[in-house]
């Protein structure tokens, strides 16, 4: 298993000015870096729903007006439209802000009730980001 170097987190519950017998600075409060990280995450949701043109050809739009092939590539948009099984897809990777990369997801998730993805309820465009506290993002209109 290759080194993991932790990040710095002092500010996010380890104490400047106590330090335990060891020399190691205190926790303060119930602080793990799995909680601090959660807190950490930013969402924001968008719908998806069916656009039918006259030709009979339908598609996936995210918001009002964005293609999901564009957010998701074409595969991922005509497997999912095809695909009565599916349930949820989630995409993982970084997202670079300034001068710093930050883990983000692209979720993908269909509203229970029915195996097929044409009904009147679509489904959910999640994006998330994980910024560490560092800022406030903010997200697209699609």
């Amino acid at each position: 298993m290759a080194h993991v170097v932790a990040p710095n987190l002092r500010g996010k519950g380890i104490s400047q000015s106590k330090f335990t017998k060891t020399g190691d600075p205190k926790r303060a409060g119930n602080w793990s870096v799995s909680t601090i990280r959660q807190q950490s995450l930013q969402f924001k949701d968008y719908r998806v729903w069916v656009k039918t043109f006259e030709t009979g050809v339908q598609i996936l739009m995210v918001g009002e007006n964005t293609p999901l092939s564009f957010l998701m590539g074409e595969a991922i948009a005509t497997a999912v439209m095809n695909d009565p099984y599916f349930q949820t897809y989630r995409r993982a990777g970084t997202k670079k802000v300034g001068r710093k990369e930050y883990d983000a997801d692209m979720v993908l998730t269909k509203f229970a009730g029915g195996s097929y993805w044409l009904q009147d309820k679509w489904g959910i465009y999640r994006e998330e980001i994980y910024t560490d506290g560092d800022f406030n993002y903010n997200f697209p209109e699609y």
